[in-house]
């Protein structure tokens, strides 16, 4: 057989494009993770690679702007994080799971999130650790805005009598300085709520400056108080949100059954020594109290 006679091989390149795409299509496609920010924060890009490293999953962090470009095809969930982001999304086409977000965020979200992890801890854990501080029977105040923040604080559910904890609204009362003066003459410590409108930049002095002249410590409502001068809090990192959030999504992920909005269930122990000190309290170790309340949910 002559050259003119010998068949047509193609270029193996062309075989090996042909091919390729046959390959991929066989293999099954990694499942993808979006995070959303209204703006690029290096939290997010630290919790995004935290999440991929436990769940295994590659994953991209985009900003609420380019929701619309966010699509199944793309990506099998999304996780807003922050009360700007969960307040804006309005894509319907992915489930979202919102973190760093309080409980009253995630009431008023429209859509909902199928899941979320709230920000602020539990009201029974902080009470916890006022026992553990403090011992049993110590009357505690809450401070509350008015009435209707009450089915988003934390508080509903709880036997408030039987802990001896008495809330106190400052609608009630014609300023901040005299709900204070009251709920602190009456109780031997203040208990912080998560609420930025209440516990904000603008009110924070007063409450620390008119608490410690009664010698009367804040616990709570989150990490960034101790700081400012609160005694003691628990509250969840982004180690902590990157552990309860990869439960969340293999969950949901597997059957689509997603858990409900909840309260984060690994936390830790943040104590200010320098109040500590100056209330004259001996406080135990944060790892120690930390032990001793994950014992408590324990059982």
């Amino acid at each position: 057989m002559n050259r003119m006679d010998a068949p047509i091989r193609p270029p193996l390149r062309w075989l090996i494009l042909l091919w390729l795409p046959f390959c991929l299509w066989s293999q099954p496609l990694q499942a993808q993770l979006v995070f959303v920010t209204h703006e690029p924060l290096p939290l997010v890009q630290d919790l995004a690679n935290r999440t991929a490293e436990l769940t295994g999953r590659t994953v991209q962090v985009r900003l609420l702007a380019e929701q619309r470009a966010l699509s199944p095809q793309q990506y099998q969930a999304a996780v807003l994080v922050g009360p700007q982001a969960l307040a804006g999304w309005n894509n319907r086409s992915l489930p979202a799971v919102a973190v760093f977000v309080s409980r009253a965020d995630v009431a008023a979200a429209q859509p909902a999130p199928v899941s979320a992890i709230y920000t602020e801890p539990p009201l029974s854990r902080q009470l916890a650790l006022i026992r553990l501080l403090l011992g049993e029977g110590v009357p505690v105040g809450v401070l509350l805005q008015d009435r209707a923040f009450w089915p988003v604080s934390g508080l509903a559910g709880l036997d408030l009598a039987g802990a001896g904890v008495t809330p106190y609204y400052l609608s009630d009362y014609d300023s901040l300085n005299h709900a204070l003066l009251e709920l602190l003459r009456e109780n031997r410590a203040l208990l912080g709520v998560y609420d930025p409108q209440l516990y904000n930049a603008a009110n924070i002095k007063t409450i620390l400056i008119s608490a410690y002249r009664r010698s009367i410590p804040l616990l709570g409502p989150g990490s960034a108080y101790l700081r400012a001068g609160a005694l003691a809090t628990t509250y969840s990192g982004n180690a902590e949100v990157a552990q309860r959030l990869h439960e969340i999504l293999n969950a949901g992920l597997a059957d689509g059954l997603w858990p409900a909005p909840a309260y984060n269930p690994y936390f830790r122990v943040g104590i200010n020594p320098q109040v500590a000190r100056s209330l004259n309290l001996l406080v135990p170790d944060s790892d120690e109290l930390e032990r001793q309340l994950q014992g408590q949910e324990k059982r």
